[in-house]
């Protein structure tokens, strides 16, 4: 799959830096709510693969999502946007188990929890009408983990979110650049399977450095995506 920025006869282009002038502003807000649900599940996938979990694929096609095995057996084949993390071989031992033995079962936990809260975090930075309620499913998922490790420390629990949430925002605002042009691949091609993945986030990685060193890095939204 070629990832690098191709012209269509209906898109707009989008730089993840908001225009002082009002005019582009209106239009960059709007550009932003067309990609919310892609730079959602950016944020998931940039960081699962930065803290080593694999990723079979990321889609926003209900088609494929509502008939791919994997989205079926993990229950998540609504039709509503995935990224599918594999996460099950670091963390389904330390869940069935009920805590952790090791300094490594604790970076899986809290890459788990980042990953988990990555996605929202990623929507949020972009999209002023960011609603809380869309993050519940991940929330549900990273504290579900976290309880089940520290209980019943309330303490022990409310202190380890407070500080995966410090490093998850950090993560995302370090990294916020390429989660956005990550985005905008995921929004144009739908889904992007899992031998991709890792390419898609070198080109994503490569246009963020590129604007932030002072080159044009630009790339096409497609208003009606292939």
């Amino acid at each position: 799959m070629h990832f690098s920025s191709v012209r269509h006869s209906t898109v707009i282009q989008a730089s993840p830096r908001q225009s002082s002038n009002s005019d582009l502003t209106a239009k960059w807000l709007a550009e932003m709510l067309i990609l919310a649900p892609a730079i959602h599940e950016a944020g998931h996938v940039f960081a699962a693969r930065a803290h080593g979990f694999e990723v079979a694929w990321v889609s926003l096609d209900p088609d494929f999502l509502m008939n791919d095995p994997l989205a079926i057996e993990n229950e998540c084949a609504s039709g509503d946007p995935v990224a599918m993390v594999i996460a099950s071989p670091r963390i389904r031992p330390i869940h069935e188990r009920g805590c952790v033995i090791s300094r490594a079962e604790w970076d899986a936990v809290e890459a788990y929890v980042l990953e988990c809260m990555a996605g929202p975090m990623a929507e949020a930075s972009f999209n002023p009408h960011f609603q809380i309620e869309v993050a519940e499913r991940d929330k549900l998922q990273a504290n579900a983990l976290l309880w089940k490790v520290t209980q019943p420390s309330k303490f022990k629990f409310r202190s380890k979110v407070k500080q995966v949430l410090r490093r998850a925002d950090c993560f995302v605002k370090q990294n916020r650049e390429a989660i956005f042009y990550l985005g905008v691949m995921i929004h144009n091609h739908r889904t992007i399977l899992g031998s991709d993945i890792d390419p898609a986030i070198r080109e994503a990685t490569r246009l963020a450095a590129l604007g932030r060193f002072g080159g044009r890095a630009e790339i096409d939204i497609c208003l009606t995506p292939d």
